[in-house]
Parts: C-alpha cells; structure tokens; sequence
C-alpha cells in the first residue's frame, strides 16, 4: 500500500483483492486505511458487497459486524455503511473519523462529473496511469476545449499529459500538454513541454510556444534537466538511459527510442 501499517492480528487466509489499484488487503488495518484513503475510488462504486461482508465475517473474524452490515446496507447510504466499518475496526482516531465523515458529506454531494474528476486525480497520484487516463478521456468530451472552466479543464489536459508521460507515451503527452497551454498558457505547462521534448527527441516541441520562452529560462530548465539526470542513482532502467547521453545526436535518439518501446512492453505486460 506504499506506507508501513501496524497490525495486530493475523494476516487472513484470502486476501480481499482491490483490481483497480491491484492489491490484496489481508487485515482489518488494512481494510482501514484502504476506506480512508481512496474514499474518491470507493464512493459510486460496488464496494460495499456481499463479497466485502464475506471478508470481514470469515477472514477478518468479525460475523457481527458483517451481519449488521448486511441489515442496514438495505436502507443506508455506502458513506455511513463505510464509517460504521471503520468505527467498528476502530484503527483511526474520532476527530479522524469526523473528517472522514465531512469528506463523505463532500463527495456524496458532489456532481458525477466532479466525482468522476476525483477518482481520475485520486488513480493519477497513486500512479494508476492507464486507469487515470481511461478516466480523464471520458472527462474531456463533456467539458470540451472552449469549456466555461478554463482552468479545471486545462487541468485535466495536464494530468492527462503527466499520466501518459508515466506510461512513456510522450507523443501523446505533448499533444495534451499543448492542450493544456492553450487553455492555461502558463510556464509550467511550457516546462512540462521542454521537458517531454528532452525525454524523447523524437517528440518535437512547436516552435512557436518555444520561441516564446525566455532564453536564459530555456537555459535554466535545460539546467534542471540536466541536474536531474546527474543525480539518478544509474541502476535498472536509469542505467540504460544514461548509457545513451554520450552517443550522438542520431544514435541516442535511435536508442531512445527502442529503449522507450521496451519500457513501454514491459509496463503493458504487468497491466
């Protein structure tokens, strides 16, 4: 789950398996901190089910609150049905369990879009790329390029680019990041391009948006760049990558680019 939990019970037999983040939950700690935080993942979705009442009842040995669960999820909505679970596995704190509780209240109320739009970020900053993506690209449609909104939708061409840039499809980035800057026109959005730009050289920034950049700020983000790569610990993938920065301009970008297909197979085989 990416942070050290502190259990007290045996791990369970049959792990409650969680498919769009691929982990198995084995304990009611875990259960826990899984409700607490993705509650943006859980809310709308048929979390709350027969086959979660079955783990807690035989893998989590608490039958009471798995029947009492079952009563009320007849006439409760899946936010009270999630706090009683966690007031029962008693893991978190009350004043806890009371910002839970306002946070169920803000996305109960919120639009389907809006609560589409948290599940997308939520996938995106737990590093779930292609869940992210297949979300924002239902998002993007309905808000349309001259939408009302003009930051929230630039934002969500942005995430989109930050997402397909963690799944090495840089071409595609780039043309969400312009996206982006179309709505936005920010430096950052612009950085982001000179960046996606350096990473494959094969994906061209326009000319025109760079031209607009500042010389000796193209010098500092070629800086930045730069720094980054002579700080990676050259292990893995990153060793690879390095071993590319010395050849010349047409091997290294030949070699990139292979390199970039092979990560992208071996991230597609572990989806």
């Amino acid at each position: 789950m990416g942070q050290l939990i502190l259990c007290r019970e045996l791990p369970a037999s049959n792990p409650l398996y969680i498919e769009e983040l691929d982990i198995n939950i084995y304990t009611a700690e875990e259960l826990s901190f899984y409700i607490f935080n993705n509650l943006e993942l859980i809310m709308g979705e048929d979390f709350v089910n027969e086959k979660l009442f079955r783990f807690i009842s035989d893998e989590l040995g608490r039958p009471v609150l798995a029947s009492k669960l079952r009563r009320w999820s007849k006439n409760s909505s899946q936010g009270e049905l999630l706090l009683v679970i966690l007031q029962d596995l008693h893991y978190y704190r009350s004043d806890e369990l009371s910002g839970f509780q306002e946070r169920v209240a803000h996305v109960a109320n919120a639009s389907a879009q809006e609560r589409l739009r948290q599940k997308a970020d939520n996938l995106f900053s737990k590093h779930r790329y292609y869940e992210a993506v297949l979300l924002y690209d239902r998002l993007l449609p309905e808000m349309g390029v001259e939408a009302k909104d003009r930051e929230l939708s630039g934002r969500l061409w942005f995430n989109r680019g930050s997402s397909l840039c963690g799944l090495f499809s840089f071409e595609q980035a780039m043309q969400s990041y312009i996206e982006a800057y179309q709505l936005l026109g920010s430096d950052e959005v612009l950085k982001k391009i000179y960046m996606v730009g350096r990473l494959d050289e094969s994906v061209k920034p326009p000319e025109e948006l760079m031209n607009r950049v500042p010389e000796l700020t193209l010098q500092k983000w070629k800086s930045e760049y730069d720094s980054i790569l002579s700080q990676i610990g050259y292990e893995g993938s990153a060793l690879e990558a390095a071993s590319l920065k010395d050849k010349d301009k047409h091997r290294r970008s030949s070699g990139m680019k292979e390199l970039v297909l092979g990560w992208k197979k071996e991230y597609r085989r572990g989806l």
